[in-house]
């Protein structure tokens, strides 16, 4: 019988919520540099990258901030299958809009970067999420690490208890419901690189 059941519509997103989903790549500028001491010429490539994620952000450039790695949350240190996105979050300008200097980062522990160190792996990201941290998904929260690791459960902790796993992080201190924070969906990840993978990601953004 025809008209008895009715589709649930789906929620608009929030305002609040931007997402770099389809045209995510096609952000990035392909070009390489023979010389990325070169300042002039790394210049061109910052700003022209700004200029293509400020489209998503009208009247935001002065909060664009571009990520050149992913230093791991020391909570979730340990590699799980389950965790398929991670959250940054500038604490020094909570109302930073932080984006991935390029499509293929570089992921270190803390420690290991301190020193000078190869990364432990190569993520690329599929999409961004710019949003308060009130609206992130029961969903990214759950791939960011979220959850009972003792449970088989697909269950997310609430985004309450979420804030409370992350109060004791020196990076992502002051952070509350309503600070701004990106979250990165992982598309690929590389284990262990070798050194000319590496040094093709520098190639792009720097060691520094």
């Amino acid at each position: 019988m025809l008209g008895l059941f009715k589709t649930k519509k789906k929620e608009p997103e929030p305002k609040e919520r931007i997402t770099l989903d389809n045209n995510y790549d096609s952000i990035f500028i392909r070009g390489r540099f023979n010389n990325l001491s070169d300042k002039e010429n790394y210049e061109k490539f910052r700003e022209g990258l700004i200029d293509r994620i400020e489209i998503y952000f009208p009247d935001k450039r002065n909060l664009i901030s571009l990520e050149k790695r992913i230093i791991l949350n020391d909570l979730f240190d340990e590699y799980d299958p389950r965790i398929t996105g991670f959250l940054a979050y500038n604490k020094d300008s909570p109302d930073s809009i932080l984006i991935p200097h390029m499509h293929r980062l570089p992921v270190y522990r803390e420690k290991d970067f301190e020193n000078g160190n190869l990364p432990r792996g190569l993520i690329h990201i599929g999409k961004i999420v710019n949003t308060p941290f009130r609206y992130l998904t029961n969903d990214e929260l759950f791939s960011a690490g979220f959850f009972d690791r003792e449970s088989n459960k697909h269950k997310a902790f609430t985004h309450e208890e979420s804030l409370l796993k992350l109060s004791n992080n020196p990076r992502f201190k002051g952070i509350s419901l309503d600070s701004t924070v990106s979250y990165y969906c992982i598309a690929d990840y590389i284990a262990n690189p070798g050194t000319r993978d590496v040094e093709n990601i520098f190639n792009f953004i720097g060691k520094d």
